[in-house]
């Protein structure tokens, strides 16, 4: 089994859902075994570990996900060069 990561960052992007689920197509027609998993809220998703597993939507249902704006794993703006300031928001413990 095959596990594929979706990670944002930045700013908001309108879209960046549609961009995610056209990926997430790609990859299973290439791909049996494959999981998709995404970090919530960009940088902090993945440094708190705090994720979800995405599924595709049913192919009748698809179109809509075009209409969807934003990102449905969030996004954020954490700079991973300030360490003070990822430990501060408890992202990261001190060493």
């Amino acid at each position: 089994m095959k596990n594929i990561a979706f990670l944002t960052s930045g700013g908001i992007a309108p879209c960046l859902s549609s961009c995610i689920v056209r990926l997430m197509f790609q990859y299973k027609k290439k791909f049996d075994n494959v999981n998709f998993v995404g970090y919530l809220n960009g940088y902090k998703g993945l440094l708190t570990n705090n994720k979800i597993f995405l599924k595709l939507p049913d192919t009748n249902k698809s179109e809509g996900i075009y209409e969807f704006g934003g990102s449905l794993i969030g996004n954020s703006r954490v700079k991973l060069t300030n360490v003070n300031d990822c430990i501060n928001k408890g992202y990261i413990k001190k060493k």
